[in-house]
C-alpha cells in the first residue's frame, strides 16, 4: 500500500498515477511495497522532527525512516512542501517535477542508495532523472 497523506495545502495533480509511478519504481529495482507512507507537512513540522530524531537543525526537504526488511519496503517518507516549492524556484522546475524528485528520492534510499559521496549522489540523481522521465 502507497499512502499519501497531505497536512498542508499542496495539492497532488493525479493520486492515483503518483502511486502507481512509485510502485512501478519500485518493482524495477527489485523490491515489494509492503507500505510506503508519504506525508506532506510544513517546514517546521519537519524541523521538529529532524532535531527530535535525527539531532540536527538544519533545514531539509525530506526524512525517510525506513522499517523495510529484506526486500519489501516499509517506510515513512516526510517531506515539506514548502521546500518543494522553494526548490522548484531554486532549481529552475516546476513544482510537480521537484515533489517526484524528492518522494522517489526517499523510495531510492529505502532500496539502498545513498548520498554520502559525490559518487553516490551522482549515481543517485541518475536513478532520479531516470524515474522521472518514466512518469
Amino acid at each position: 500500500m502507497i499512502e499519501l497523506i497531505n497536512y498542508t495545502k499542496f495539492a497532488f495533480v493525479d493520486a492515483k498515477r503518483l502511486k502507481l509511478w512509485v510502485a512501478s519504481c519500485v518493482k524495477n529495482e527489485g523490491f515489494f511495497v509492503n507500505k510506503i507512507s508519504f506525508f506532506f507537512i510544513t517546514d517546521n513540522e519537519l524541523s521538529s522532527i529532524n532535531k527530535e530524531f535525527l539531532n540536527h537543525t538544519t533545514l531539509t526537504d525530506i526524512i525517510t525512516f525506513n522499517y523495510s526488511k529484506e526486500n519489501k519496503l516499509l517506510c515513512e517518507i516526510y517531506i515539506s512542501s514548502e521546500r518543494i516549492f522553494e526548490n522548484a524556484i531554486d532549481f529552475s522546475v516546476t513544482p510537480e517535477n521537484e515533489m517526484l524528485r524528492v518522494m522517489i528520492h526517499g523510495v531510492l534510499h529505502c532500496c539502498g542508495y545513498n548520498d554520502k559521496s559525490d559518487t553516490e549522489k551522482l549515481a543517485m540523481t541518475k536513478q532520479e532523472n531516470f524515474y522521472i522521465s518514466r512518469y
